[in-house]
């Protein structure tokens, strides 16, 4: 949430897409620290995220990115509730730089009080990340009892493939994917796992900051037209043309990152762009989106954050409306009603 500290120590020479790799851990740390204090509840966190911080080092972090992870996360279920509302029984997703997200293991926990049954969930990644959650499943039966064999012959209810990179079942898969090759690689490698006529949801969580605008606009345009009835749901950042953002931009270019995609003045921006006329018609019919701020004060409850302001002291309402009025969660749909924030 807050703009990351510049590196100790000069970084080695690396692959440049490491240090994007490396912006999971990050996320999942996070969430590890707002699970562990009472911000949120996810059972699944601590088995698909491993801490792994030097001697003294403490895995709680601010209060503000407490706070910030769990705006985040309230508004995402809230649209994914609406988007599974309004799709009725079936309906697919599909995770977007997935890395270590639990939301798959999360939601059919909820389904057993959901009249509405989930279709199948795909995540994809780098392969370095996909290698490293695929293991972790492998590895956990509270983590594979979710699964549904596609093969009743198989002694295991998922296959592994692709040098061990790649897990699917017939409820789920995991796929190692480069988002950047854009229609084709989707086309090749995602599609076949799908059928275009169930309303599919497309998750991404501060994927497309990393990506060029028209990496990102093949992706939305693919989903808009392969599939008959589709919603998206964004997180991302805006509006980084302040002091605010230049903080941010250096402190990240020091971790060998960049935000090609983060070219957005306001939370609106972000939305409009799944109406872009450049993506030709008919890919999405609405969109809306709210700043974190604003989730603050119209989406959470006033009894949730009454408890969650009870687990720790924050004092700096200034600085946290900062942060938070430089990150929003957008979304878009198709021939669906009623998804989003209202």
């Amino acid at each position: 949430m807050l703009p990351p500290p510049p590196p100790s120590r000069p970084a080695a020479p690396s692959h440049p897409d490491d240090a994007i790799r490396g912006t999971d851990d990050d996320a999942a740390a996070s969430r590890f620290s707002a699970v562990s204090l009472g911000y949120l509840s996810d059972p699944y966190a601590s088995l698909l995220y491993k801490q792994q911080r030097l001697a003294g080092q403490s895995a709680r972090k601010a209060p503000l990115i407490n706070v910030g992870t769990h705006h985040r996360t309230a508004a995402l279920d809230a649209v994914v509730d609406s988007f599974l509302s309004a799709a009725g029984d079936g309906a697919q997703i599909v995770s977007l730089g997935a890395g270590s997200d639990t939301r798959f293991w999360r939601l059919n926990d909820a389904s057993q009080t959901r009249q509405t049954p989930l279709g199948r969930y795909v995540e994809v990644d780098f392969p370095q990340l996909t290698a490293i959650k695929a293991q972790r499943i492998a590895r956990n039966r509270q983590l594979t009892g979710t699964l549904v064999s596609a093969d009743p012959s198989s002694p295991k209810p998922y296959a592994v493939s692709h040098g061990g990179t790649a897990l699917t079942a017939a409820n789920y898969a995991l796929l190692p994917l480069d988002l950047r090759g854009g229609a084709a690689t989707l086309d090749a490698d995602v599609l076949p796992l799908l059928d275009p006529s169930k309303p599919t949801l497309l998750i991404a969580e501060c994927v497309f900051c990393y990506m060029s605008p028209d990496e990102s606009a093949a992706v939305i345009q693919w989903f808009g037209q392969t599939f008959e009835r589709t919603a998206a749901v964004i997180y991302e950042m805006y509006g980084l043309d302040d002091a605010f953002g230049r903080v941010m931009r250096r402190n990240l270019s020091q971790r060998n990152l960049s935000l090609p995609g983060a070219g957005f003045a306001t939370a609106q921006a972000q939305a409009d762009r799944f109406l872009d006329s450049a993506l030709g018609a008919g890919v999405f019919n609405d969109s809306g989106a709210k700043s974190l701020w604003d989730i603050r004060t119209t989406v959470v409850p006033k009894r949730e954050l009454e408890r969650i302001s009870k687990l720790e002291i924050l004092d700096e309402i200034e600085e946290l409306r900062l942060v938070l009025s430089h990150y929003c969660v957008a979304w878009a749909s198709k021939g669906l009603d009623q998804v989003g924030l209202r």
